[in-house]
């Protein structure tokens, strides 16, 4: 079996990518300021994709593709049929009227851009928000292990740029 198809390089890239997962979520939720785009609520944000993560392009460097939301608007409005118009209706007003089109062009991208290049590039988008990010951690007062491993990992990364 070649080297890309190891169960240890697999598990690698599903790392990475939820690495650059949360990375991607928190510059989502630090471009908004910390807070809903559509309410203004602070409490239980959520960063959602506006036209799915059909490739790295969309996932992750595309930063419009993002919106900071409220657990309840992503849940029951973004993903509810019978809201999600109005909640499209709602990201149009902040991203423009065209966002979706604009969106729908890029989903069929096949650009190669590696997790490590995903990766430097959302670490350089952060660095502006570095306060605003411990802020942001220290208020919310983590308790899963994992969560606090990846601040750590971003708190160490960005120290270094």
């Amino acid at each position: 079996m070649s080297k890309l198809g190891t169960t240890k390089n697999l598990k690698k890239k599903e790392l990475n990518k939820e690495w650059c997962d949360f990375l991607w979520s928190l510059l989502v939720k630090a471009i908004a300021g910390f807070k809903s785009e559509i309410s203004g609520d602070t409490e239980d944000l959520q960063s959602h994709h506006l036209a799915g993560k059909p490739n790295f392009l969309l996932r992750y460097i595309v930063l419009d593709n993002g919106i900071c939301i409220t657990k309840g608007q992503h849940h029951f409005g973004f993903h509810h049929a019978g809201r999600v118009e109005l909640y499209r209706s709602y990201a149009k007003k902040l991203r423009g009227e065209d966002i979706y089109e604009k969106l729908e062009l890029l989903k069929n991208r096949n650009d190669k851009i590696s997790l490590a290049t995903i990766e430097e590039f959302l670490i350089k988008q952060l660095v502006p928000f570095n306060e605003k990010i411990i802020y942001y951690y220290q208020a919310k007062e983590y308790k899963s292990v994992k969560v606090i491993k990846m601040y750590e990992r971003l708190f160490k990364k960005l120290a270094e740029d």
